[in-house]
């Protein structure tokens, strides 16, 4: 008889199964393979805790998810959801550590007793990126809005002020509101780093004023 897969197996199997919708999606099959190749990798790793794997998979798989952002692969309603699921996998995974939960055999995924329906917060596969989700505009909106307050801020300041955020998500919604021209960074990078609202002429197209 087998054993109940533990928390973390069956996120990691519910993120795998997210991946390889979302990898049917992407119009590039180069980017596809390597997300089920990276997909395939944190499951190994998650359920039969091997650490170095399932943490070097985590690592490669952010990467991508940015990589399919950018060229347009992924949707953006997919990218928010993916990183909320990736910060709740890397909970459970601590969790586990902390608690020193055995690891699971990896044919116990395959038993028709275990399989693991898909979460229904888990992405919908959209195929062209067309709005932000509303989770994500949420977000960086209550980010804009603090900032606006402040005049600059911190990371650490942000991270104190909206606590519900995880740091790579925070740093996620920064980097997108640096993109779309609605802040910018200074200090130098790292720690030092400081955020603060655009100003509207430097937001403005360069060539906005110009006549021929």
């Amino acid at each position: 008889m087998h054993t109940p897969l533990d928390p973390a197996a069956k996120k990691a199997y519910e993120i795998t199964y997210a991946m390889f919708r979302v990898a049917a999606a992407a119009p590039s099959r180069a980017l596809a393979g390597l997300m089920e190749k990276e997909a395939l990798n944190l499951l190994r790793g998650a359920v039969g805790n091997f650490q170095d794997e399932y943490r070097n998979a985590l690592g490669i798989i952010h990467y991508l998810i940015a990589l399919g952002r950018d060229t347009n692969n992924i949707h953006n309603d997919n990218v928010a959801l993916l990183v909320q699921q990736l910060d709740a996998l890397e909970s459970l995974l601590r969790d586990r550590s902390m608690n020193a939960v055995s690891p699971t055999d990896l044919s116990q995924i395959f038993a028709a007793s275990n399989v693991v329906e898909p979460a229904k917060s888990l992405p919908k596969v959209r195929q062209t990126p067309q709005v932000n989700s509303i989770a994500a505009s949420e977000r960086q909106q209550r980010i804009l809005e603090r900032i606006r307050q402040s005049g600059n801020c911190r990371t650490r300041d942000l991270q104190e002020v909206l606590p519900d955020l995880s740091e790579r998500t925070l740093r996620y919604d920064l980097q997108r509101l640096i993109e779309d021209g609605k802040i910018e960074r200074g200090g130098g990078g790292g720690p030092a780093s400081w955020y603060r609202i655009k100003e509207a002429s430097q937001q403005s197209n360069v060539f906005g004023g110009a006549s021929l």
